[in-house]
């Protein structure tokens, strides 16, 4: 077989050490010391957790496709039928209750996440001095073709927020958060774990701590009054309980995200919403219509807590109304339309009739 590059190998130190385990268990000693490493590092627990998933996904791969595997089977070819498998032969939310036709292919987004684990495992393996190259060195990204993803509008945000019983306790917090993931765009999985002394009502503003945030870097947010008054009521509503968090259950413990969102199915069909909601469109949503309503961009890439000035790109998805005003504001015509609208003299306007 005509390689582009060599199949993993081993060095004499992860040798010595694995010595009697079989390909499969030395596989699985380097990932648990690579997890290990990055622990140490301080990596999120998100991130961590992560590194799992997706490195759980390859060894399912394994376990259905390969009958003895080898380590030297590791190379360019083994990883790009990976992805083939990932692009078309995974079953989609399998056993999920929404998967009622069994569809078949991750989002590229998901392919390209899963091999980013393993790039940055096989990197670790090597600089650690457990394999002598990265085999999956070279392996070209999975292109994620670009996709329309919908986003509310302005009068949906209208009707989503008009759908909420104020006078029942469980509604009325799922307003404030609702209202809250809006105005900062921050992820829901942030915003469930704060407690009330991130907020500075002085200021209006909300801090997100390192260890709660999906990045691993604290940020400081800046609040609507609004949404501080309704932050204030939410506080004085929660005396009867005795947490320091926010958001919190009817009984007091500490509200999960995975429980908003199946609550935002209840709003959306009250709402009349038919588009599938989830915490993550309010980002995306809040995203858009900061740039729509002029904000920049820089600021935006602060706000929603992003490292690379890219990730800009994936959040947000501008329609025409917003490209039809940059281009009116900034298209080159208008250095020339005032020339464009003098009107040429073409006849004499004070011509007798006679020949000259």
């Amino acid at each position: 077989m005509n390689r582009e590059v060599d199949s993993v190998e081993l060095s004499e130190k992860i040798r010595k050490r694995t010595n009697g385990l079989s390909d499969r268990e030395i596989l699985m000693h380097m990932f648990r010391k690579f997890y290990n490493i990055k622990d140490s590092e301080g990596i999120a627990s998100r991130t961590l957790r992560q590194y799992k998933e997706n490195f759980k996904s390859f060894e399912a791969f394994l376990d259905e496709k390969i009958m003895m595997f080898r380590l030297e089977m590791l190379d360019l070819d083994f990883f790009r039928e990976y992805q083939f498998y990932m692009r078309n032969e995974v079953v989609k939310f399998q056993n999920h209750k929404y998967n009622l036709n069994g569809n078949k292919g991750l989002a590229a987004a998901t392919i390209r996440t899963r091999i980013k684990t393993l790039r940055v495992f096989f990197n670790c393996m090597e600089f650690e001095g457990y394999i002598d190259k990265s085999p999956i060195r070279g392996l070209k990204q999975y292109k994620e073709i670009d996709s329309d993803i919908k986003v509310l509008t302005k009068d949906e945000l209208y009707r989503l927020l008009k759908s909420q019983d104020k006078l029942q306790y469980a509604q009325f917090r799922d307003h404030v958060l609702l209202n809250l993931l809006i105005d900062t765009m921050a992820r829901i999985g942030e915003v469930t774990r704060l407690t009330v002394d991130d907020f500075n009502f002085d200021d209006l503003s909300v801090y997100i701590p390192a260890n709660i945030s999906k990045s691993g870097r604290a940020r400081k947010l800046p609040l609507h009054k609004n949404t501080v008054d309704l932050l204030k009521e939410l506080i004085k509503e929660n005396q009867d309980f005795n947490s320091e968090y926010l958001f919190l259950t009817g009984y007091g413990n500490v509200y999960k995200k995975d429980a908003f969102n199946k609550r935002l199915k209840m709003y959306a069909e009250k709402a009349g919403i038919s588009k599938r909601l989830h915490s993550h469109l309010l980002r995306h949503t809040g995203a858009t219509l900061f740039l729509e309503n002029g904000g920049d961009q820089r600021h935006l890439q602060l706000l929603l807590g992003h490292a690379d000035f890219r990730m800009i790109l994936r959040y947000t998805h501008l329609g025409d109304k917003s490209i039809r005003n940059q281009h009116s504001k900034h298209s080159a015509i208008n250095d020339v339309i005032p020339k464009l609208k003098r009107k040429r003299k073409n006849k004499r306007k004070y011509w007798d009739g006679e020949d000259l």
